[in-house]
């Protein structure tokens, strides 16, 4: 009779929690630290049980209250920042994606608009990566998933949608459906880029109440946050949708058309010709 395998040790080990919170209390560790439990978060946060769940959120939330006490410099804020992005896509339950978001936002104080798109693509990557080996996981033996499911439009539109996010092209697999499919979305990537003027027009406007979310990156609006609207009313994060603008002309979710570039300069091309000569004051 063959020995039984010695079972794999649990990925949420108290002691290893205990080894992460140890960890995050020294300034020469705290960085590596974050990084090792966003990891983990990221491969075994669904499949814990409550008990998990808790000391993985309590050590999420020791970092919070280091960064506002003992490690105020940018690269911790960056290296928190990075950890609380991807807890907001795994920590599902209402009362920590409110406090996960507050977080958010007092990191972004501390860092710069070029470093949150950076590390809103790295939690998005994160995610994608963790969707990939869940989907490796159902699949049955020999790693082919049902065809019949695999090749529908939606399936396909959000397979292109996840690898365009991967690519940093600023669009989240989620948004397939939004745009109403694969052909939704080939016409949106086909778009020209929104005018300058048209991008500068956007008015800033503080998000009214409570639970709405950015169709491009698909995180909530925290309280009082600022954001900017397009004319047809739909709110984004401003780095989210200027992003957005400079390679589409159209709002994400409802596809309303702003001024593009090309159109832009053959309005003034137009108006150029149809001048007089004299008018320009060239022949005065």
């Amino acid at each position: 009779m063959e020995p039984e395998p010695e079972p794999e040790p649990e990925p949420v080990s108290a002691s290893r929690l205990a080894a992460l919170r140890a960890a995050l209390g020294k300034k020469g560790s705290f960085v590596r630290a974050t990084g090792e439990l966003r990891q983990l978060v990221c491969e075994a946060y669904e499949g814990c049980g409550k008990a998990e769940r808790e000391g993985l959120f309590a050590l999420v939330s020791r970092c919070k209250t280091l960064l506002s006490s003992r490690y105020t410099s940018p690269p911790y804020w960056r290296a928190g920042c990075a950890l609380f992005l991807s807890c907001v896509s795994f920590m599902d339950e209402q009362e920590r994606q409110a406090s996960l978001q507050e977080w958010v936002l007092l990191a972004e104080d501390q860092l710069q608009a070029g470093e949150m798109k950076e590390l809103r693509r790295e939690a998005e990557e994160c995610q994608a990566r963790a969707t990939r080996s869940a989907t490796a996981e159902a699949a049955p033996v020999g790693g082919v998933l049902d065809p019949a499911a695999a090749l529908t439009p939606e399936a396909v539109a959000q397979q292109l949608a996840r690898f365009m996010s991967e690519a940093g092209l600023g669009i989240g697999a989620a948004m397939a459906d939004e745009m109403g499919g694969l052909e939704g979305l080939a016409e949106q990537e086909g778009a020209p880029p929104a005018s300058r003027d048209a991008r500068d027009a956007l008015r800033l406007v503080t998000v009214p109440g409570s639970g709405q979310s950015c169709a491009i990156c698909l995180e909530d609006f925290g309280p009082k946050a600022k954001a900017k609207q397009l004319p047809c009313e739909h709110l984004f994060h401003e780095s989210c949708v200027i992003e957005w603008l400079e390679r589409h002309n159209s709002c994400p979710v409802c596809r309303f058309a702003l001024a593009s570039e090309k159109r832009t300069f053959d309005v003034e091309a137009a108006e150029i010709r149809g001048r007089e000569a004299t008018s320009s004051g060239l022949y005065s």
